[in-house]
């Protein structure tokens, strides 16, 4: 059964605007065809198992030796999933309003260089940080860190942290989604904004919401975001420091007032879910944008770090949600299947 996209998702996001004319690194834009990523390819499965115990999970990503996934299960939000054997490992974050309970955990991202996982709790507006590793030995959350952001004064959602130190969070306001350079410290300003916020039409304000979300992936090492939009046929290569790098059209150039006319008259969907490796971005995208709920979530679009297609996989078995390694040698999918409910596939793409 094809389930309902939730508007905020615990992926990356995003604000589609025309934010990248003012970077020294932009004014790239370019159309990219089904053509450009080369002939389509179809995968089959190593193995598939079901993960015990689960409940409902719907998200999952890479932590080096596990999957971590959104799944409420002893009153816990992430499950923690060995790739060994695929077998639920322990439970991350205890629900509830206690000093070391979270009330609505987002994941941020898996940091490779220091072998954590960052969460962040929009209603306390903290950062913690998890070893992942001690968490599965002393089957506990074992924080390494927790940092308010409290004074910042914005409603953060997520918040993603560079090699460089730079850090990047995500701000929800009123109809509008944005990103801003932020310190624990300091109160955010428009100044801080890395990208501008999106500026609809007067008669398009009210699709403010849908137009600007997207899924993203984030490069800690270079601080480089690929933003994925839902609404809009279009990717995103946005720098922490500089701003907004490349603009990348999939078949034909769509402006956020374009997109919101078209979401006026129906529902339109392009990407599912998104996730990368060192070398690559991985966007799951559907062929038909007006059908998404009949078209299958099984193609999946490969890019470099600098935009550029690469291949086209095709997965045999629909996905709520797909990881890969940090070697680009793997691809994990959480299936959409009524016949193996919460099952995962493993696929060798190397």
């Amino acid at each position: 059964m094809k389930r309902l996209f939730v508007l905020i998702v615990p992926i990356l996001i995003t604000c589609a605007s025309s934010a990248c004319k003012d970077s020294a690194h932009s004014n790239q834009e370019v159309i990219v065809t089904v053509g450009d990523f080369g002939p389509a390819k179809s995968l089959l499965p190593s193995k598939t198992e079901s993960i015990s115990p689960a409940q409902n999970p719907f998200w999952i990503i890479d932590c080096g030796d596990f999957l971590v996934s959104h799944d409420e299960v002893d009153n816990h939000a992430y499950i923690v999933i060995r790739k060994s054997d695929l077998r639920v490992a322990t439970l991350l974050c205890p629900i509830g309003e206690g000093p070391e309970e979270y009330l609505d955990p987002m994941l941020s991202f898996y940091s490779y260089e220091n072998k954590t996982l960052s969460i962040f709790d929009p209603d306390k507006s903290l950062l913690s940080t998890i070893d992942i590793n001690k968490s599965v030995e002393t089957d506990s959350t074992v924080v390494d860190s927790r940092v308010s952001f409290a004074k910042t004064g914005k409603r953060i959602h997520r918040l993603f942290t560079a090699v460089s130190g730079d850090r990047l969070a995500y701000v929800f306001e009123g109809l509008n989604f944005a990103f801003y350079r932020v310190s624990p410290e300091k109160q955010l300003m428009d100044t801080d904004l890395c990208t501008p916020k999106i500026n609809l039409l007067e008669k398009n304000k009210g699709q403010e919401l849908y137009v600007v979300q997207s899924l993203q992936a984030f490069d800690e090492k270079k601080g480089v975001f690929f933003a994925a939009y839902s609404a809009i046929p279009r990717f995103d290569l946005i720098d922490i420091k500089n701003g907004c790098r490349k603009k990348i059209f999939f078949e034909r150039k769509v402006s956020p007032d374009q997109a919101a006319e078209i979401l006026k008259e129906r529902n339109t969907r392009y990407t599912w879910n998104i996730t990368y490796s060192a070398e690559h971005v991985y966007v799951g995208y559907y062929m038909d944008a007006q059908s998404y709920e009949e078209d299958n979530s099984t193609h999946i679009l490969v890019f470099d770090w600098e935009g550029n297609p690469v291949k086209h996989l095709v997965l045999p078995i629909p996905a709520k949600s797909f990881a890969v390694s940090q070697d680009g040698k793997k691809l994990y999918t959480l299936n959409e299947s009524e016949t193996q409910p919460n099952s995962i596939s493993v696929y060798d793409i190397k």
